[in-house]
């Protein structure tokens, strides 16, 4: 038995659909055609019987099918002994039927040949489950016949939906309400055979059939994730193609046309709340118990409920929210209702939405209501940002080529150090680092490139709105600081950092990472020239692609794998911030 639920990819269901519906397309036109002898193959010769026993079984089934028919006034009973091995049974709502005696598929050829050239209004159709070996014989009235065609059209539906297609309608649905569309005449996300939701039954796949369109949905709803990015490219590489691009920015091109509004709730937590979130733990569980469960302020306990299906069919042995950590559900629950608390939070620190949000019936959720290139969205709540583990980068899938540095860094003050001793530890960075600024605070992260090398890079968290004051939200001005006050700030600790690494490194390298950034620009453009094959739009992707991933040692996974005998050595490859 088959276990787990049935998923195709976008291809395979489109291919699937196509099928169906031009099995659909033939049974109508077959229905509506005069009842009439089919007309020959001339490409397929006719079943000729040679073997006395063969005739003999032939003639003995024609004849018992001949009394069937004849016995039309006669109740089925009565007719239930003619011919050895046949029965009779009957339907109220589609007629009668005559099952045919078992037979080899060479008979059963034999017999759909004849029955159907003498008899071109009965219906012919295999036994079923029951009797895998034997045809049966449908006689219907007008009426009869549609009741069973309705029947048959509803069961392949299902079959495709259900058996075939699967999941992937799913997949299709979130895909459309993400974009903000909906689909008319679909087969896949018909609610039923006749096409709730706008299709006849007949429709088809926007890609092969004109007669399925797109409509404006009355609103785009978007994707929550947690620390989503695994899970993105698990559903892209399981419901639309099992081998996504190459090139790094068309994979995100991608994922962004498919799911053109995400928000992870690990940007929202780590780079966009206030510093009681952002300095704590950012785990999913940490913060559900945090922001909602242990919240009075936003009472969002109270608003949000969950509801366990188990536990109401007494399926449940009553365990703790502990227990429910990483159940798929729960873990759906508390990523929304994280999501649903953060975006209050922010909203809270501000008295004015800009123009064009949504209202105070909105809540909040009110960003969801602004245009789609409104910065502000994109600044303050982390729209379409993805975390990256393990980096100093944040994925912008709104971006086609570069991404920016996570937590308000920037390449100009971030730090690399090259050729150090192999035994100074992340302790030994931090402590050198430490006290930079009697005045202000100087926040850094630092990250292992390999056992030789790291990087440091400054970062601006704008301060929290002292006295609980409220602050204006505008889309050029999302922290209540002005950018340039941000860029002053910003370049005055990476300066800080700067003098420090030198006195602590005085013989090691110690460039920026846009001078590294520049260098592997420059180095690649030689190999360009060298090589007369390589054009720029060869080159450039993979610049990007090891310039966000390469250069933090992404490529050597086994550089970055902590070494749990050694705490000192195992505390090297974390990403540490302070």
């Amino acid at each position: 038995t088959k276990q787990g639920i049935p998923f195709v990819t976008t291809d395979v269901a489109k291919d699937l659909m196509k099928k169906y519906q031009d099995r659909l397309e033939k049974q109508k036109q077959q229905s509506s055609a005069p009842s009439t002898p089919p007309s020959p193959d001339p490409r397929r010769r006719k079943v000729e019987l040679s073997r006395a026993e063969d005739i003999n079984f032939h003639a003995r089934t024609m004849a018992s099918l001949r009394e069937w028919i004849d016995a039309a006034t006669v109740p089925p009973v009565a007719a239930a002994g003619a011919g050895a091995g046949a029965a009779v049974d009957d339907t109220t709502s589609e007629g009668s039927s005559f099952l045919l005696p078992p037979c080899n598929s060479f008979l059963r050829r034999a017999l759909y040949e004849t029955i159907e050239s003498e008899y071109p209004s009965l219906i012919l159709e295999r036994g079923g489950r029951s009797a895998p070996n034997q045809i049966r014989v449908l006689r219907l009235s007008p009426e009869q016949k549609r009741r069973r065609e309705e029947r048959v059209r509803r069961e392949n539906w299902e079959d495709l939906v259900v058996n075939q297609i699967g999941f992937w309608r799913v997949f299709r649905a979130l895909s459309n309400a993400c974009r903000g569309i909906t689909e008319v005449n679909s087969i896949a996300l018909a609610q039923n055979a006749d096409g709730s939701n706008g299709s006849s039954g007949s429709g088809s796949d926007s890609s092969s059939s004109p007669d399925v369109y797109t409509v404006p949905a009355k609103r785009a709803v978007p994707i929550v994730v947690h620390n989503g990015l695994m899970d993105l490219l698990f559903v892209m590489t399981h419901f639309h193609s099992h081998t996504l691009p190459s090139s790094y920015e068309e994979a995100k091109a991608l994922v962004h046309d498919t799911f053109p509004q995400v928000y992870d709730t690990k940007i929202l937590s780590s780079e966009c709340s206030d510093a009681s979130i952002r300095n704590d733990s950012t785990v999913l569980s940490g913060l559900y118990e945090k922001v909602v469960a242990q919240d009075d302020e936003n009472n969002m306990s109270k608003v949000l409920h969950f509801v366990d299906q188990n536990s109401q069919n007494g399926d449940s042995d009553g365990g703790s929210t502990t227990d429910q950590i990483h159940e798929a559900a729960y873990d759906a629950y508390m990523t929304g209702a994280v999501y649903v608390s953060l975006c209050k939070r922010i909203l809270n620190r501000y008295r004015k939405l800009p123009a064009g949000w949504g209202g105070p019936q909105v809540g909040s959720l009110a960003h969801l209501s602004a245009q789609k290139d409104d910065k502000s969205t994109w600044k303050l709540f982390g729209r379409n940002k993805i975390y990256l583990m393990m980096t100093l980068y944040t994925i912008d899938l709104e971006s086609p080529l570069s991404d920016p540095l996570s937590r308000g860094m920037s390449p100009s003050n971030t730090f690399r150090v090259e050729g150090i001793d192999p035994s100074v530890t992340t302790r030994d960075i931090v402590r050198c680092l430490s006290n930079l600024d009697n005045e202000t605070r100087v926040n850094f992260e630092i990250v292992w490139v390999n056992d030789t090398s790291f990087m440091v890079a400054a970062q601006h968290i704008p301060d929290d709105v002292v006295g609980g004051g409220r602050g204006m939200l505008s889309p050029d001005d999302g922290n209540g600081e002005s950018s340039g006050d941000a860029s002053t700030t910003l370049t005055r600790h990476g300066q800080l950092i700067r003098e420090a690494l030198v006195r602590r490194f005085r013989k090691e390298t110690i460039i920026t990472l846009k001078e590294h950034l520049e260098k592997l620009d420059e180095t690649e453009q030689e190999e360009a020239a060298d090589n007369m094959n390589t054009t720029y739009m060869n080159w450039w992707p993979a610049k990007v692609a090891s310039s966000l991933l390469g250069v933090v040692g992404w490529a050597s996974p086994t550089k970055r794998k902590v070494d749990h005998g050694d705490s000192e050595r195992g505390a090297k490859r974390r990403r540490t911030g302070n």
